[in-house]
């Protein structure tokens, strides 16, 4: 019952219901509480300004926007994969991410925006790798802004991004460049015949 009342801790998995829009999700501490108090969605969009640990939206199959207006910290994870149907991603206070930040294989995605990010500090992967993006295989993916970025720690990976142009992934790249940026860069197989602005 106490998961029709509240979304489990800072973590969405699958689930069926998630239908439409999701507006908020709720921390590990409030998903404890009873579901005889429930919280209202006003009170749940203002619980989640911070997320210790991880955010992950994945396999929503008729997810179509996640909006978390007022979320400016994620502890190690953000990551917003498999989901078939999202459009939009609106996530305007987000300046920091702790750990990795992933955006992979969500088909009808056309563009996201963390315009207010400024520092991806990266999570030990396989082996010594250690990433801190990656944007992969998002089919309709033609834009991204990621352009506050000042802090970055780890290997990016942008690829396989059919509709995004290789020429602002190189843009991307050329701009990091002037950080003082610790890791690798993949950036290829998007678009070569798509133009930029």
């Amino acid at each position: 019952m106490r998961d029709r009342c509240l979304l489990h801790g800072s973590i969405l998995e699958p689930r069926p219901e998630l239908v439409g829009s999701l507006v908020t999700a709720v921390p590990s501490a409030l998903a404890r509480q009873p579901c005889a108090g429930a919280l209202t969605e006003r009170e749940r969009r203002a619980a989640l300004a911070s997320v210790e640990r991880a955010l992950r939206v994945t396999d929503n199959d008729a997810l179509t926007s996640v909006k978390c207006p007022i979320l400016a910290t994620v502890g190690r994870q953000l990551a917003v994969d498999h989901n078939d149907a999202l459009t939009g991603v609106e996530i305007p206070a987000l300046s920091e991410v702790g750990g990795y930040l992933g955006v992979r294989h969500n088909d009808a995605l056309s563009s996201f925006e963390f315009p207010s990010l400024t520092s991806l500090n990266g999570v030990l992967g396989q082996g010594d790798d250690l990433s801190a993006l990656i944007v992969l295989g998002n089919e309709r993916l033609a834009r991204f802004d990621l352009s506050s970025l000042h802090t970055v720690t780890g290997d990016l990976l942008v690829s396989q991004n059919e509709l995004l142009a290789q020429c602002e992934v190189d843009h991307f790249a050329a701009q990091l460049e002037e950080l003082e940026w610790i890791g690798d860069w993949f950036g290829e197989s998007n678009c070569t015949e798509c133009r930029c602005d």
